[in-house]
């Protein structure tokens, strides 16, 4: 679905001119450096005693709340009697923490009940503080990553919450959750309601990015929950590309106040189609609260963070890690590892760092061939796709992958080396290969390290018009050059 509500554009390369929800920048006044000097000195200690004192004391109230259970009864039967009532002291103290911390919440709507909708879907998700709005919430069960058990502060709150842990990395882990969450969601135990940030990360909040389905399988009613944050400067956005953990903490705790909006939305009662179809529910939900927060929706998800983060540690600008990664890897048969790791590093090493794309004078350098080649041309725009005279990472990909498939197949390779054997070697002549003392070992291990070189001598040998039995043979052998763009000028 499309929401053709106002976009904010981060200002990124031309070439990326996209929504970035991963992004977020802090820009200080000489005011705010002021008043951020002089709460650092009078405010912070105090803030941080009352922050550290009711902390402690949750930690406390979990730990009694939980002693004697073991971690299978705290996974499969719902707490009750005096632990149960535990929670009531602990969403107070919960509450007084993030007032010393200067958020000030305003609820707005009603909390369904559990059986009028068993699950509270939260969005637009930002920072680790949306984590405490189960305060306000009456503890629900929250669907978190399992490395926040490991934590003995953290961990152990967390435990009296009876949480839903994944690991992200884990298949089975993942459908471990998603059983768990059905039956929660279903039993007819007196389990409090499940807490979901369907986003699966964190972002900048100008977007909702994709809902993964595990909160919509259950097929029952959700109750959506619209987080706000208002404030001129954004210091609570926790994203992959943007302040750190401290700073934020630090901006955070030195602001005058932060306030914070829960805003309760009517539950959602699935239809038949979306009973069945976990993904169209997730998106049509996606769609409301987007369209309720005045914010676009946006094609991304987890594994475009992991990209942008990727991209900025390998010097490129961090939106090049932006192109809905879930479907180009549906699309092209390949995994996050492959797209992040082989293809992305790739991509940087033959990129201008500062544009985020491949020009023809970044290729030149990669490849160690003049850029007056006709013939590295075409090689380009091979590559290009959108006929921009520049190649971005998703055609890249597809550049890339073909070339894998097709010119450097098993059944290729060998009729390419005979071709470029048979060719005019001064023609062939590159830093790295000459043709005259070429032995095919040499010639394999060459364009595996660079695929793209392959493609290269593939352009230049369709290309000679002096050579009438090369074509021949290009055309007996088979060998694909549908994309080379033949003509009769090399």
């Amino acid at each position: 679905m499309k929401h053709s509500g106002m976009e904010e554009i981060i200002v990124v390369p031309d070439s990326y001119d996209v929504i970035h929800p991963f992004y977020n920048r802090i820009f200080l006044s000489v005011l705010d450096k002021i008043r951020i000097a002089l709460f650092t000195i009078l405010v912070l200690p105090i803030r941080l005693i009352g922050v550290a004192i009711c902390v402690a004391v949750c930690w406390i109230l979990s730990v009694a709340g939980t002693y004697g259970v073991t971690e299978k009864e705290i996974r499969d039967y719902p707490l009750e009697g005096k632990r149960r009532l535990v929670g009531k002291y602990l969403s107070f103290f919960g509450r007084l923490g993030f007032w010393f911390f200067g958020v000030r919440v305003q609820v707005k709507g009603e909390q369904a009940t559990r059986q009028e909708a068993p699950v509270l879907v939260v969005a637009p998700h930002s920072s680790f503080t949306d984590l405490v709005i189960g305060m306000w919430m009456g503890l629900p069960h929250l669907v978190c990553r399992a490395e926040e058990s490991r934590s003995l502060l953290v961990g152990s709150i967390m435990k009296y919450s009876q949480p839903v842990y994944v690991v992200r990395d884990d298949a089975n882990s993942r459908q471990n959750t998603l059983k768990e969450m059905i039956r929660r969601a279903t039993s007819s135990a007196d389990w409090r309601q499940v807490m979901v940030f369907p986003e699966g990360t964190c972002t900048n909040r100008k977007a909702v990015i994709t809902f993964k389905p595990g909160a919509f399988y259950p097929g029952v009613p959700v109750q959506p929950v619209c987080l706000r944050y208002a404030g001129s400067e954004d210091t609570i956005s926790w994203t992959w590309d943007g302040p750190g953990v401290l700073k934020i903490l630090w901006l955070t705790l030195t602001k005058t106040i932060t306030t914070m909006t829960i805003e309760f939305l009517p539950s959602v009662v699935p239809s038949e189609k979306e009973k069945l179809d976990p993904n169209l529910f997730a998106e049509n939900v996606q769609l409301l609260m987007a369209r309720h927060l005045g914010v676009p929706v946006a094609d991304y998800s987890f594994d475009d963070a992991q990209l942008v983060a990727k991209s900025k540690e390998l010097g490129l600008p961090s939106c090049v890690g932006l192109l809905n990664a879930r479907s180009v890897k549906i699309e092209n048969g390949i995994n996050q590892k492959m797209l992040k790791g082989e293809l992305l590093e790739k991509f940087a090493s033959i990129a201008d760092k500062e544009l985020g794309t491949i020009t023809l004078m970044s290729l030149s350098c990669y490849l160690g061939i003049e850029e007056e080649s006709k013939s590295l041309i075409k090689l380009l725009n091979f590559f290009d796709k959108d006929f921009s005279g520049y190649v971005n990472f998703k055609n890249y990909i597809l550049g890339y992958l073909d070339i894998i498939r097709n010119c450097m197949s098993e059944e290729n390779l060998p009729v390419l080396y005979v071709i470029i054997k048979q060719y005019n070697a001064t023609t062939l002549l590159t830093k790295e290969l000459d043709v005259n003392l070429l032995s095919y070992e040499t010639f394999r291990t060459s364009v595996i390290k660079k695929p793209e070189l392959a493609k290269y001598l593939e352009i230049v040998c369709s290309s000679n018009n002096n050579s009438h039995e090369m074509r021949q043979l290009i055309s007996d052998s088979r060998l694909p050059v549908s994309n080379c763009h033949l003509s009769e000028n090399q």
